[in-house]
């Protein structure tokens, strides 16, 4: 049996959930959209989905005219920014052979994401946008819960295809998810997520519930090791 692992960037790979996008927005004095407040409030996948395309856009819009290249580069390569553990976390998944994939599957500011996948030679999944008028772009794809599982599942499909065996997926983030694919908006566990993803939340509270919760990647390598060689 092959693994597939992917990862939440915002909350998971860092410390800090938002953590990209709230940066810039505190280096150059932006405050957010006037749709991220209703984000937060917002308990529907499809209210979700919508709001995060709103918001995403007129953020990015603002944001990416005032970033610099050298902005992306300095975020990326500080440290100090991501949970303990990555290090090594990224030099286990090179070194096992049972570990054939590893993509970066988020929502966060997406030059970012793609930057530290770049850094890691990971493949990624983030918001898709397109120019819309000299100034602004348009989300056309969003990253939410039901459209994470779907890459999620297409990935393991063609896996399975191409190793002639089931690959098993292996998602790592701090947004649980429900068995529909929305978004789970409390608790923590290590279970069995069906249609062969296997879930691994990042961060939390400890709850005396017999649920499992990492804070670092060090636990995540723990959690990994038990699974690749049960």
């Amino acid at each position: 049996m092959k693994f597939a692992i992917f990862l939440d960037f915002d909350g998971t790979i860092t410390r800090e959930d938002m953590n990209s996008w709230q940066f810039f927005r505190k280096k150059y004095q932006m405050e957010p959209g006037p749709h991220f407040e209703q984000y937060s409030r917002e308990k529907t996948e499809s209210g979700m989905e919508k709001i995060i395309k709103e918001w995403t856009s007129y953020d990015y819009s603002q944001l990416s005219k005032i970033i610099t290249d050298e902005d992306i580069k300095n975020f990326v390569e500080d440290m100090s920014i991501y949970r303990d553990g990555i290090s090594e976390f990224s030099e286990l998944i090179k070194e096992n052979n049972k570990i054939v994939y590893t993509a970066v599957i988020s929502g966060g500011y997406p030059d970012v994401v793609k930057g530290f996948a770049k850094e890691m030679n990971w493949e990624v999944f983030t918001h898709q946008l397109e120019k819309n008028g000299d100034d602004g772009y348009e989300v056309v794809t969003a990253m939410h819960g039901a459209t994470k599982r779907k890459i999620m599942e297409a990935e393991l499909t063609k896996l399975s295809n191409e190793y002639g065996e089931k690959v098993i997926g292996i998602y790592v983030a701090d947004e649980p998810l429900n068995e529909d694919g929305t978004q789970k908006l409390k608790g923590y566990e290590l279970s069995d997520y069906g249609n062969d993803i296997i879930r691994i939340h990042m961060g939390g509270e400890d709850k005396d519930n017999g649920e499992a919760t990492v804070h670092d990647f060090y636990d995540v390598i723990n959690e990994l090791e038990k699974l690749v060689s049960a």
